[in-house]
């Protein structure tokens, strides 16, 4: 930098702040204002200007004026757009494991179902959420905020905004995703009612955590504004507002995590199945503490003074936080399709063995095929032991083990069997019929 290049740039520091540097340089050095050699490495300099400068001039002032040293001095910004790889990578796992939950229902011909639809849901809210992230970057985030052009940390904090309400509504839907699933997995008597009060309390939770979101400041603008200290309004006491949403969804879901236990316990599941509902609990527990993390991230951002430097970590912990959780969710359904891929193995390793054959007269008595194999199809086909009115659709008749799921209950929908039938299947079959 040449001398007149100096000279031009400190013609730029606000009046306020030249005056403070020129103070401290008078006061903790020999040098002259314009020594740049002298003045920059001098620490006690640059502190006495520092402090001088916050307390004499406004926010927007006090930028200009660390722009401008800063400059001077050759110090170069922070810079950190780590966070943006961390979404792609979660937007594509989170996409990848909804897909297969809808493919192994359909390759199953099981029912789609509302926990289906509302994890469906929480993915597109979170590729709202995502691209907000994404124009979070294209303004600056993760950088240092005195090297930003000015109007663009009043964007960043509208769109800081903005994503608070795609994260309470992508994390409240795949909470209802959960809690219909073990709706619909157990149907204990007093299972029901303490399910239901979990859907009812999540979904009031979220609804008042987005009411507080919206008029936490007067006007609502004023969250965006008053960065600059030029504008009127108040807010409430935003760290406790986070905190305690954080505290209660954390609470919250440590009682889903524990609520199925003892209903797991009764269903008596196998020791494969015990294993992989422990790894699905483990799970929850990284749920947990990834939203502990994501609390102290946003203590961290709303206390920083340089606040745009400090949106990586809140974007991670909170990616982490919702695309965990839809893992946790997806489980049943992904052991779903492992156990197809393991039946096919297994049929084609039987068939390139002993080829084929044909269903053969006799092999179960009072016209129940026995369930010799994890999955049975019972299609409309010519089996000799049948007959044509006892088979009317082609139906799934699933024992697995795996994650709880609704295929733990064994159900024969559109079959036309006779009681004496049904009694053979039930004391075969050794699941649970329902007709």
């Amino acid at each position: 930098m040449t001398p007149g290049d100096a000279e031009a740039i400190i013609a730029s520091f606000p009046p306020c702040g030249l005056s403070c540097l020129q103070q401290a340089v008078a006061s903790f050095s020999n040098c002259s204002s314009s020594d740049l050699a002298c003045v920059c490495p001098n620490h006690a300099v640059q502190a006495a200007a520092g402090a001088c400068i916050l307390k004499s001039c406004t926010v927007r002032e006090t930028l200009t004026a660390t722009n401008v040293s800063n400059t001077l001095c050759g110090v170069a910004p922070g810079d950190d757009g780590s966070f943006v790889p961390f979404l792609y990578t979660f937007v594509a796992i989170s996409s990848v494991l909804v897909a297969l939950r809808f493919l192994a229902r359909l390759h199953k011909r099981m029912p789609i179902g509302w926990d289906d639809w509302t994890i469906l849901g929480s993915v597109l809210v979170l590729v709202g959420w995502t691209t907000v992230c994404l124009i979070f970057r294209q303004y600056g985030a993760g950088r240092d905020i005195w090297a930003l052009p000015q109007e663009n940390i009043t964007h960043l904090l509208w769109l800081f905004y903005i994503s608070f309400f795609f994260y309470a509504i992508a994390r409240c839907l795949v909470r209802v995703s959960i809690i219909i699933f073990m709706l619909r997995l157990f149907e204990i008597y007093d299972a029901k009612p303490l399910i239901l009060m979990a859907l009812v309390f999540n979904v009031a939770l979220t609804f008042a955590f987005v009411w507080a979101l919206i008029f936490q400041c007067a006007p609502v603008s004023y969250f965006w504004l008053k960065w600059d200290g030029a504008h009127e309004g108040k807010c409430i006491d935003q760290w406790a507002l986070l905190l305690s949403a954080g505290v209660l969804a954390i609470v919250f879901d440590v009682f889903i995590m524990l609520l199925p236990l003892r209903w797991i316990v009764q269903l008596q599941f196998s020791l494969l199945k015990k294993i992989t509902t422990a790894v699905m609990l483990c799970l929850g527990v990284v749920v947990v503490a990834v939203s502990v993390e994501r609390i102290i991230a946003l203590r961290s951002f709303i206390d920083s003074g340089n606040f745009t430097s400090k949106y990586p970590p809140v974007v991670i912990w909170g990616g982490l936080d919702v695309h965990v959780a839809i893992i946790c969710a997806c489980l049943p359904s992904l052991r779903l399709m492992f156990s197809l891929l393991v039946s096919r193995v297994k049929a084609r390793s039987s068939t390139g063995g002993s080829g084929n054959s044909g269903p053969r007269q006799g092999d179960n008595a009072g016209g129940a095929r026995k369930l010799n194999s994890r999955i049975l199809r019972l299609r409309g086909e010519s089996y000799p032991d049948l007959e044509s009115s006892q088979i009317k659709m082609e139906t799934v008749i699933e024992q697995d083990s795996g994650p709880p799921s609704e295929a733990d209950s064994v159900a024969l929908r559109g079959i036309g069997l006779d009681e004496h039938q049904l009694g053979d299947l039930r004391s075969q079959g050794g699941g649970e019929v329902l007709v």
